[in-house]
């Protein structure tokens, strides 16, 4: 019975094997006809996005790694190409989404997960798409709806499609994202030897950005990869007694060595708020990494002695203390309307006049705020005198989210990440082996991520792609113990398909 019952379930698996060797072969002479037909350097990029598209059919996973990769790079396309409205990070999350909806309808029927966080985030949308009611641009809110619900879906797929070797794959993915920004923004600090005249640190030395063309940002980037990339090394020598040691330790040696370059990124991105986020994502890892919380304490209080012991040496690079102790100027909102503005303080007061601006709108709007994704679009009625031209966001995501969804907005946003958390605490509660290493690792993503959008807006650049993804991963070191699940039929797929 049970050798039947296996066969059946191999059949429909088979017939999708039986397919994609059919659409290979009439790909294959497609292509042969059309290469000869057009310019080489189209012919390249057709074969090139052909072998992309084949290796999703084959293993969906494959075009979300490419998505993970090439996200980051969309502002740096769209300032090359302004009149582009095509960028890899979109397209291979809709292939990632495409193949995996026709997988299943060749299966027959998939089993979605539900992670514990959903609700809470499917909430915040619902809450969101209510403010757009009366907004000044819906279009915007629309988009940034869009935004979310890809985070979302992204956190699904993952966790219906891995496996222990796509989790691999998956993290290695993020990883590597992570390095090749990391090399780019060290590469823009000191080797270039030329750049912006606004990101000049000293004569030859520029804040690193990356592909972001912004420093914030690429700091919060490196913020987020490099507790992942910690949370690896940690996981790697946990199974070091599983697997053969020396091929183990070899690759711990590795994932600590880009943990060292992206740290370095984070560095040489010159970003207060980036600086003060890895700062709480290294006293949380260090509290919760031991067992015992005493230990915990011992090691937050430990790093931390270190570094004041530096910093009181001046042994910190970049002049790392007199930006940190800079800091404080955004301690308070106070009111900028009349602050003389010079070069030394132009960003504190830009910032803190959006941040006024986002205060009146939600005090304008207490409930619903002005829509959301409508920052921009209502910044001229509630900016001040002096400030006319919106950065997009409030340079806060809390105010941000205040300003755009009302206070109910803001608590479903906190409801969310308080769930993220919630899961994550729970996960390196009851996980062993690489399991918690990663988790470990996750939970500093999540510090750094609401730490630093105190005083920032992380949500750019395709970066909700990449928490996504990660809040996919904790999903699936949870699925066990904090999911429920609801069964899909063919035909429900059908529909979404059509």
């Amino acid at each position: 019975m049970q050798i039947a019952q296996g066969f059946l379930n191999l059949r429909p698996l088979t017939a999708y094997r039986n397919w994609q060797a059919f659409g290979l072969l009439s790909l294959g002479v497609g292509l042969s006809l059309l290469v000869s037909l057009i310019p080489l350097q189209w012919g390249v990029m057709i074969l090139l996005a052909c072998v992309v598209v084949i290796a999703a059919l084959y293993e969906p996973m494959y075009a979300l790694i490419f998505a993970l990769i090439l996200g980051p790079s969309r502002a740096l396309l769209w300032s090359v190409w302004p009149d582009l409205s095509v960028y890899p990070g979109q397209i291979f999350f809709g292939l990632f989404v495409l193949v995996w909806i026709l997988r299943g309808l060749f299966l027959r029927g998939v089993r979605l997960v539900f992670p514990s966080f959903l609700l809470p985030l499917l909430v915040y949308v619902g809450i969101g798409t209510v403010s757009l009611w009366g907004s000044v641009d819906p279009l915007s809110g629309v988009r940034e709806l869009i935004k979310w619900l890809q985070l979302l879906l992204i956190a699904l797929l993952v966790l219906d499609c891995c496996r222990r070797r796509h989790v691999g794959w998956l993290l290695a993915a993020a990883l590597v994202s992570g390095v090749f920004q990391a090399m780019i923004g060290l590469w823009e600090y000191g080797l270039r030897g030329s750049g912006p005249e606004a990101f000049e640190i000293a004569p030859g030395l520029y804040r690193g950005y990356g592909t972001f063309e912004q420093p914030n940002p690429f700091g919060g980037f490196m913020g987020m990869v490099w507790p992942l990339a910690f949370g690896i090394f940690i996981a790697l020598l946990s199974e070091s007694r599983r697997f053969r040691a020396k091929a183990t330790i070899g690759l711990s040696l590795v994932v600590l060595g880009f943990v060292a370059l992206v740290v370095g990124g984070l560095v040489v991105s010159y970003s207060r708020g980036a600086w003060v986020g890895a700062l709480a994502a290294v006293g949380v890892i260090g509290f919760f990494g031991p067992r015992r919380r005493v230990m915990g304490l011992a090691v937050v209080a430990t790093v931390f002695m270190v570094l004041m012991g530096l910093a009181s040496a001046r042994a910190l690079p970049v002049n790392m203390y007199e930006r940190m102790v800079s800091f404080a100027e955004f301690a308070s909102l106070r009111d900028v309307s009349g602050v003389a503005i010079d070069p030394a303080n132009f960003s504190v007061i830009e910032r803190l006049a959006h941040w006024q601006a986002a205060t009146r709108m939600a005090t304008a709007n207490p409930w619903l705020g002005v829509g959301l994704g409508n920052f921009q679009a209502a910044y001229d009625d509630y900016r001040l005198l002096n400030w006319h031209y919106a950065l997009g966001h409030a340079h806060s995501v809390y105010l941000n989210a205040v300003a755009e969804t009302g206070v109910v907005g803001l608590g479903a946003y906190l409801l969310v990440w308080a769930s993220v958390f919630l899961v994550t605490l729970r996960a390196i509660r009851v996980s062993v082996g690489w399991r918690r290493g990663v988790s470990l690792g996750l939970l500093g993503v999540w510090t750094h991520l609401s730490v630093h959008n105190l005083v920032d807006y992380l949500f750019v650049n395709n970066l909700h792609l990449y928490l996504g993804a990660l809040l996919g991963v904790l999903a699936v070191i949870n699925r066990d113990s904090s999911v429920h699940e609801v069964p899909i039929s063919s035909k429900d797929l059908a529909e979404v398909g059509g």
